[in-house]
């Protein structure tokens, strides 16, 4: 296994401020679309705040992580902690309608994924500016080459992609992408 390195005190710290930040701007998107409003971020228990967290040290790591990729990373931590797709959402039962492939999310729930990276985007920027390239644009940890056979990771499962072999999709910018076929994730083409 690789040896994964622990974050630091002081991104944890940062990382749950701006979880909080999002839990609120998602409370204001809960209410704006008559969706059911979660409980303010003092009220949650701690395995939904930490779900959060979770998401945010996510694009530390990885400032070119998708919404698509963060959608089923939240999904992997709800259904580890024993919730199952409903039609509805209840912490109690455990149900979430949210529980699907993130293609088949309705608008407003992918635009809560994007509002999410978004917002931990403009802290990083300000926060951990080294995660930037010189021109504004976050940092790219795919390789790039000039070789037929072109490679990429999915960063959601880690799967090893053949570009070359899988089916061209547009993400939401309209760029060329690929599906991962492991996990469903939508992977920038290098």
């Amino acid at each position: 296994m690789e040896n994964v390195e622990k974050p630091k005190m002081n991104e944890i710290l940062l990382a749950t401020q701006i979880a909080e930040v999002c839990h609120a701007a998602n409370i204001v998107l809960q209410i704006n679309t008559d969706d059911v409003v979660s409980d303010p971020w003092n009220e949650l228990p701690p395995e939904l705040q930490q779900s959060t967290i979770n998401g945010v040290l996510m694009l530390f790591e990885n400032p070119s992580t998708s919404p698509e990729c963060l959608h089923e990373n939240w999904k992997k931590d709800k259904e580890a902690a024993g919730y199952v797709y409903g039609k509805t959402k209840d912490d109690d039962k455990k149900t979430h309608p949210c529980l699907v492939p993130y293609g088949d999310l309705p608008k407003s729930q992918r635009d809560k994924d994007l509002l999410f990276k978004t917002i931990c985007m403009a802290y990083i920027g300000i926060y951990a500016p080294e995660k930037l390239t010189h021109s504004g644009e976050y940092e790219d940890d795919v390789e790039y080459c000039d070789d037929e056979n072109v490679d990429t990771e999915c960063i959601c499962c880690g799967e090893i992609l053949d570009v070359h072999s899988l089916d061209i999709v547009l993400n939401d910018e309209g760029e060329e992408c690929v599906r991962c076929p492991q996990c469903d994730s939508i992977v920038e083409i290098p």
